[in-house]
């Protein structure tokens, strides 16, 4: 009779990582791997090892992706070239608007709404009167 063993822990963090590898999604590596999201999520609260792993394996897969976009802009692609320079040289590229939510020295915004635009209630909580009789 043959025994079943259960893989250790570590086998299953290499199996969730390597399947990750494959496919750049921990919800599918997981599914792969045998373990639950739920695990993953666990082991990289109490594993720091592990989640260095995963950082630097997630790292590498997004390189890898970023390599193919580069060479995809390069070949035939104006707005994934475009992205990728945005991406790249933002202080060239990338969008230049600006909102200064600084209100110092400056009036408060009031708001103002065209009397038909409400209903009763929303008048009274305006008013502050809400829930008054």
């Amino acid at each position: 009779m043959s025994q079943v063993t259960e893989k250790s822990t570590k086998e299953k963090m290499t199996m969730t990582l390597n399947e990750f590898v494959k496919c750049g999604v921990i919800g599918l590596a997981c599914d792969r791997a045998g373990v639950s999201r739920a695990q993953h999520t666990k082991w990289l609260e109490t594993y720091p090892q592990y989640k260095e792993l995963y950082e630097t394996v997630r790292e590498r897969f997004t390189d890898g992706l970023e390599a193919v976009a580069i060479e995809r802009a390069k070949e035939k692609s104006d707005t994934l070239l475009i992205t990728m320079l945005k991406a790249h040289r933002s202080e060239i590229y990338g969008d230049k608007s600006h909102v200064d939510m600084n209100l110092q020295g400056q009036a408060p915004i009031t708001l103002m709404f065209a009397e038909g635009m409400l209903n009763e209630s929303e008048k009274r909580l305006l008013e502050g009167t809400e829930g008054e009789e």
